[in-house]
Parts: C-alpha cells; structure tokens; sequence
C-alpha cells in the first residue's frame, strides 16, 4: 500500500480535527468550566495558519521546480530532491 493512501486512511476529516484541537487547547487550559466556542474557534484559526503555511510551502516548491525546467541545466535533479530520484 503507497503512502499516499496510508495518509488517506489516517487523515480526519476537517470537523473532527477542530475538535481534536480543541480538546488539547481546552485540556492545556486546565478544562475549565463554560466557554468550549473559544477552544473551538481558536482551534480553528490554528488548523488555518497551518494550511496557508503548508500552501505556501507547496507553492515555493513548485516555483523551484518550474524555474529550474526553465534553466539550461534543467535536466539535472529538482532542487529540493535528495538526489535519488525521488522527490
């Protein structure tokens, strides 16, 4: 089985990943009393940041790659490979 369907298989979906987090967020504050929307929405942004930063990561990468096709040497390997063929 590739990894890429193992990530499949172990991902939640985007609501049970907000309450994952908020229940850590909500534990780390002592489980207080009242106020679940604040761990929630706090869990929220949190799991946002983190996708607008592997976004632009992705998209950094893809840059590397279409700037070094564009390059005489373009045949070598991408530039953020290990050199082994695989990305």
């Amino acid at each position: 089985m590739s990894s890429d369907v193992v990530m499949q298989h172990t991902r939640n979906s985007p609501h049970e990943e907000i309450a994952l987090r908020a229940s850590r967020l909500w534990e780390a504050r002592g489980c207080p009393i009242g106020s679940p929307q604040e761990d929630w929405l706090r869990a929220e942004e949190e799991l946002r940041i983190e996708q607008e930063v592997r976004d632009e990561v992705v998209r950094a990468r893809n840059k590397r790659v279409r700037s070094h096709r564009n390059t005489p040497e373009g045949g070598g390997p991408p530039p953020f490979s290990n050199h082994s063929g695989q990305l």
